[in-house]
């Protein structure tokens, strides 16, 4: 004999969800938390979807930001070649490379390797000269040539 109830004996039973209790204040077709949660569930997307719009607006900000046009090596030459502070010391400027500035000074800085020939020295010296865009144009803020502990560093006045 088999343990289980013949198939013919067992009445099919539907389910129909009740209240817990004749205080309907808590239930909720939603489950346990209801309405709360579901209300939850749309102010946590709603959060999402406005922090990345600030994301998406911030990069785009950032895009958008001026920034200073390429400084080539012949007109850092030119710039280097024309100032008096440079012309007291040497002469004959060959820009080898110009770099954007490091982090923060991306948007407005360049720096020029160059060698020129210190007035009465036989030899070409490297040196290295500091940009600002502003004004809407380039100046030459300063240039220094040398090794440690011998550098000579010129500032340019405005």
């Amino acid at each position: 004999m088999c343990d289980s109830p013949s198939a013919s004996s067992v009445r099919a039973r539907r389910f129909t969800p009740e209240p817990p209790s004749s205080d309907l204040s808590d239930w909720s077709p939603l489950g346990r938390g209801g309405y709360n949660d579901a209300v939850r569930g749309i102010l946590t997307m709603l959060a999402t979807v406005a922090a990345l719009a600030v994301i998406a607006m911030g990069f785009a900000l950032w895009a958008a930001a001026p920034r200073s046009p390429d400084l080539p090596p012949d007109a850092a030459a030119a710039l280097i070649s024309a100032r008096p502070e440079f012309n007291r010391y040497g002469s004959a400027v060959v820009v080898s490379a110009t770099t954007w500035g490091k982090e923060s000074l991306n948007i407005c800085c360049y720096t020029a390797d160059f060698s020129f020939r210190q007035n009465g020295a036989p030899n070409v010296s490297p040196a290295r000269a500091d940009f600002r865009f502003y004004d809407e144009q380039w100046h030459l803020g300063g240039f220094r040539w040398g090794n440690p502990p011998n550098v000579t560093i010129v500032r340019v006045d405005r």
